[in-house]
């Protein structure tokens, strides 16, 4: 049941990463097709990849494949920019990684909260040696609900913070039209 949940997770992760993907590309540059249709398949190959990846390199904390996934998940989110949307020049380039910056701070802010989350199990202990849990099965309860409620917890804070992130360098970038990054207005390269 764990490992179903979790799963289910992962993908409505990577949904929503990609919800948002499509809504940050969408906000500076033009789509090559259709606005929606550019937009849904944003979501969907990036879903497929990311997904992919996640399966291909499974995260073991090691240095060569942490690098690894996130040099593959450059060349993805290149790779979405490049068939969807018509390139802009270096803009491309602030997006892309400001994606992933985003994408990976979030992440990490939220695993420190889910981090922090492991003392509840302290506490639940704490409460049944002092006598205010008196029931084994309420103790067990407890357990089993943080177990299971922290890595949704951690996916739903990791979501908001993705999307408040991208948000906030949407609404300070004002969209396609005051860019500076645009063709023939670059003024850093």
């Amino acid at each position: 049941m764990y490992e179903v949940v979790s799963g289910l997770l992962e993908v409505f992760s990577a949904m929503f990463q990609g919800y948002c993907l499509q809504y940050f590309f969408g906000s500076f540059l033009e789509a090559r097709i259709r606005k929606r249709h550019a937009g849904l398949l944003t979501v969907i190959l990036y879903v497929v990849l990311k997904l992919g990846i996640d399966l291909i390199l499974t995260s073991d904390y090691g240095s060569v494949r942490i690098f690894a996934k996130l040099v593959l998940t450059l060349c993805v989110l290149t790779a979405i920019v490049m068939c969807f949307y018509r390139v802009a020049g270096k803009i491309t380039v602030f997006l892309v990684t400001s994606f992933m910056a985003s994408s990976e701070i979030s992440l990490f802010l939220a695993v420190i909260i889910f981090w922090l989350g492991n003392y509840l199990y302290s506490l639940w202990a704490w409460c049944l040696e002092r006598g205010y849990i008196t029931s084994v099965d309420t103790f067990d309860g407890l357990l089993a609900a943080t177990t299971f409620g922290m890595p949704i917890i951690m996916h739903i804070l990791t979501a908001v913070l993705l999307f408040v992130a991208l948000k906030s360098i949407t609404r300070g970038g004002a969209g396609k039209k005051t860019m500076p990054f645009t063709r023939g207005n670059c003024c850093l390269f």
